[in-house]
């Protein structure tokens, strides 16, 4: 006979509990935990960068002439102006960014490999210090068992 509580799921024949639902362990609580509290910190930060630009764009709606080289675009907005170099900045920044994870990531690679080469290097040095020690043991042993002669050169 099956006595499972329905509510809680507790099963009070072996006296431990059953995962009720979605939740599977306390290591994924944490990370949902974790997940929605970076999910609610990303909302809070677009907000408030959502505001800053609605008050820059209240007053910075001009029209104003920008020259990129040979193109000239006249009556454009002001705000365009500042939040198209804003996000030019950005996605610059992140270029130079991107650049240098991969350098250091080629780098890291190479280190990598030069350590698992010392690694075994360090392996075949053991194995030989160990062979090493082994001939000395026998010698050594090899020394007190055989009879000695005084009288030899």
């Amino acid at each position: 006979m099956l006595s499972i509580c329905n509510y809680c799921g507790f099963d009070w024949a072996f006296g431990s509990t059953y995962l009720v639902g979605f939740v599977k362990s306390k290591y994924t609580q944490r990370i949902n935990k974790r997940t929605i509290e970076t999910i609610m910190l990303i909302l809070i930060l677009l907000l408030v960068v959502g505001s800053a630009l609605v008050y820059i764009s209240k007053f910075n709606f001009m029209p104003v002439t920008v020259n990129l080289g040979l193109y000239t675009f006249s009556n454009i907005p002001l705000f365009y102006v500042i939040v198209a170099s804003v996000i030019f900045g950005l996605v610059l920044s992140y270029l130079f960014y991107l650049v240098h994870a991969i350098s250091n990531s080629f780098t890291l690679r190479g280190k990598n490999k030069e350590i698992k080469e010392n690694k075994e290097e360090v392996l075949e040095l053991t194995k030989n210090v160990h062979q090493l020690e082994l001939e000395n043991e026998k010698q050594k042993n090899n020394k007190n068992v055989e009879p000695q002669d005084k009288n030899a050169l």
